[in-house]
């Protein structure tokens, strides 16, 4: 017979039996589900977290924390796993030092190796097999496209064991090979390109990611030789690198750009402040929409590293630290205020453009004087098919300011010259209501106008501003002292 001791033991062995009998079929259950997830997952390895990914050993072992608003950056500008993104552009209008190489750095590396982590990219992205996968960089010129950039990724690449591992298809297989410009990994096909501005070869490439680096230092159309017709400039830029991502990936790529801006209402203002609007455009800003100094983006920075740039040169230093800057990049005049003053205008809530301040009537047409008290003194800048011809009057009145009358132009079309004529009409009529003191023209096609108007008795002759500085030295000082009264002129 069985006792009560050996049953009650009996029991127990079945019990833990079934215990491990549970936990056995529960894991293989767990492993089956796992290996089938795996067959049926896009990854052949599943991407680990941003976190993860900047600071542990086997990724990039990132020693210092990004701040907030550049794992923001980081974070938004490398979605391109899921289809379709929300997101084709990202604007970081940002100080300068405020760690853009760096970021955009960590951008690439991040995108390289999200697609790495997939079985076949192109497969996933709908490509032909041999379509090769590109993450690009486009820097202001070589030297900083090479000496900046690049070796930040190179590095970042050498050093993370992941990338060592990821795509490599047998033990003979490379897992990359670095160029000058180009890390290619030749496993799944993918390649991170160096290039820059002012030369167009990374065009050819089929991106998936576009950084645009500090792109507001892109030359213009108007600051390259006359002789090279392509397309330049950050506009340029920008429009071609917009142009091949909708044709390469239309869902899912991205333009990301990176500035600190030149002047107000420079190329990365205006997208800062129209991105704000688009809802396929996120910009990198504060709550209140405006955009970081570099202290405020780059956590290894403070305000008073840059306490001497300020002294020294204050309007410098706020454009390129606290994304405030003049209203032109080199300005001959760079006190804002004094221009808006003397035109009676004031910047708009977006600092993009003027509008009228309203402390002075807009003047359409000069009142004719009764009497005539003061002399009047015009100039005019004369064009025939390009741009436009300009006529200002002015006069100085007893408190030794000068007071602008009238500002008009005349502009040409494809199809119309500008007729010389009318600006002598013009004139005549002016002559008609007040006393002309003298009437100056530069040089170009003015002989015949300065003879006839001579002949009418108008005192007419030439007023170089080419040959030195002493009219544009005169407009200074009569600016700056707040001397010149004129009037708003949208143009």
């Amino acid at each position: 017979m069985i006792n009560n001791t050996e049953n009650k033991n009996r029991i127990k062995i079945a019990d833990g039996f079934d215990f491990l009998a549970n936990i056995l079929d529960k894991r293989l259950k767990e492993k089956f589900l796992l290996k089938k997830d795996l067959e049926d997952s896009p990854f052949e390895e599943k991407p680990v977290d941003i976190e993860t990914f900047l600071y542990h050993e086997r990724y990039l072992n990132l020693k210092d924390e990004l701040s907030k608003p550049q794992l923001e950056l980081v974070t938004t500008g490398t979605d391109i796993i899921n289809i379709p993104s929300h997101y084709s552009e990202i604007v970081a209008m940002v100080g300068q030092f405020g760690g853009k190489d760096w970021i955009s750095s960590i951008i690439v590396a991040r995108s390289i190796y999200l697609l790495l982590c997939l079985k076949n990219p192109q497969h996933y992205y709908g490509l032909a097999w041999n379509t090769p996968i590109d993450v690009i960089n486009v820097a202001q010129n070589a030297n900083d496209a090479r000496e900046i950039f690049f070796a930040y990724l190179t590095k970042f690449i050498d050093n993370a064991k992941i990338f060592k591992e990821l795509g490599v298809l047998s033990e003979k297989t490379t897992p990359y090979t670095k160029s000058q410009r180009i890390i290619t990994f030749p496993g799944k096909n993918i390649r991170a390109v160096s290039g820059n501005s002012e030369d167009e070869s990374w065009q050819g490439y089929f991106p998936i990611i576009i950084v645009l680096d500090e792109i507001d230092a892109f030359k213009s159309k108007e600051e390259l030789s006359s002789d090279r017709k392509r397309l330049v400039g950050a506009e340029g830029v920008y429009t071609t690198a917009r142009l091949l991502m909708q044709s390469r990936f239309p869902r899912i790529g991205k333009v990301i750009l990176l500035s600190w801006p030149r002047y107000q209402g420079s190329f990365i203002m205006q997208r800062h402040e129209v991105g704000k609007l688009e809802t396929s455009t996120y910009v990198v800003c504060k709550p209140d929409g405006s955009p970081y100094a570099t202290w405020e983006f780059n956590p290894k920075r403070h305000e008073s590293d840059f306490y001497e740039e300020f002294i020294k040169d204050p309007e410098n230093a706020r454009a390129r630290f606290q994304c405030d800057p003049p209203f032109s990049e080199s300005a001959f005049l760079s006190i804002p205020e004094v221009i808006l003053f003397a035109f009676d205008a004031r910047m708009n809530t977006k600092k993009t453009d003027t509008e009228w301040s309203e402390q002075r009537e807009i003047i359409v047409e000069p009142v004719p004087e009764q009497p005539a008290k003061y002399k009047r003194y015009i100039h005019v800048d004369l064009a025939v098919t390009h741009n436009r011809a300009g006529l200002v009057m002015a006069h100085r009145e007893n408190d030794n300011n000068i007071y602008i009358d009238i500002v008009k132009f005349w502009e040409a079309t494809t199809s119309k010259e500008i007729p010389f004529r009318d600006i002598i009409e013009y004139i005549y009529k002016l002559s008609k209501n007040f006393r002309i003191g003298k009437v100056t023209f530069d040089k170009f096609q003015s002989v015949a106008l300065i003879q006839e108007l001579n002949y009418n008795k108008i005192r007419a002759e030439f007023q170089s501003v080419d040959k030195d500085r002493s009219a544009y030295d005169t407009l200074k000082e009569l600016l700056i002292t707040r001397r010149i009264i004129g009037y708003y002129h949208n143009l």
